[in-house]
């Protein structure tokens, strides 16, 4: 994963003083070690990079920084179905996805896993939105009204697909002046 973004990625659009920060998808059960990679990554070619508060306890003080002390936020998420959500925050960017499903698949997957989530919400159980990116997301959600089993199933199937490789992306946000938000 982390060879794909070495091979893939266009560093030259990093050059300069630029710093960022990597953090994890707020509240979703990401591993840490994918944006610990990035951080290595960014680190080892140079940039500028910083963490979360929650941080210093693995790279130290001194790499960590709030949203305002940095040029740019980079959210790193390995769950696919976040992707739309996280663009959605103010002058997101994708910097960049990787997917082992096929074109036709990736479409489809974002176009099932949108719909459950909007079925989710109409039942108000979006505490159950986690499953979307699941294998067992049929199994999980198999009892809440509105949401067609034969969708599930080929979600269901989708997502097995996903079990070797990783549904993963970054997203920038700007950070310093032109962040819009929170920490």
């Amino acid at each position: 994963m982390l060879e794909s973004f070495e091979i893939s990625f266009d560093w030259r659009t990093l050059k300069g003083d630029k710093s960022i920060r990597v953090e994890q998808a707020k509240g979703r059960a990401d591993s840490p070690g994918l944006a610990a990679g990035f951080v290595n990554s960014l680190a080892l070619h140079r940039v500028s990079v910083r963490v979360p508060g929650g941080g210093a306890h693995v790279w130290g003080s001194k790499w960590v920084a709030s949203r305002e002390e940095v040029d740019e936020v980079w959210i790193v998420t390995e769950r696919g179905s976040l992707v739309p959500e996280l663009l959605t925050l103010p002058n997101a960017k994708l910097v960049w996805s990787t997917t082992p499903l096929s074109r036709r698949d990736e479409s489809r997957i974002s176009v099932l896993q949108a719909k459950i989530w909007f079925g989710l919400a109409r039942a108000g159980k979006q505490e159950l939105s986690k499953s979307v990116d699941s294998r067992l997301v049929a199994w999980v959600l198999k009892d809440v009204s509105n949401i067609s089993p034969v969708e599930l199933q080929e979600l269901s199937n989708l997502n097995a697909k996903v079990e070797s490789g990783c549904r993963c992306a970054i997203v920038k946000i700007p950070g310093g002046n032109g962040y819009a938000g929170g920490n």
